[in-house]
């Protein structure tokens, strides 16, 4: 099975995780140190997809955006 192409990863803390956090916009070429929250976006569903991610992310501030060398 082939990809449906090249994928974002995010590293938070440390850890990859795979999607997006809703209201961040990434710009290649610069680096953010960002303030988010974590959720669980379907609570009450016991049903959910294996691929599916458990928790999605939602952006609180932007603490740092700098130009990667």
């Amino acid at each position: 099975m082939r990809g449906v192409g090249p994928r974002r990863r995010l590293a938070v803390d440390g850890q990859i995780i795979n999607g997006c956090i809703k209201g961040f916009d990434y710009e290649p070429g610069y680096r953010n140190a960002i303030r988010m929250e974590r959720f669980d976006p379907l609570p009450k569903r016991r049903d959910r997809f294996q691929e599916s991610s458990k928790y999605g992310y939602r952006l609180i501030e932007i603490l740092e955006k700098a130009q990667e060398p």
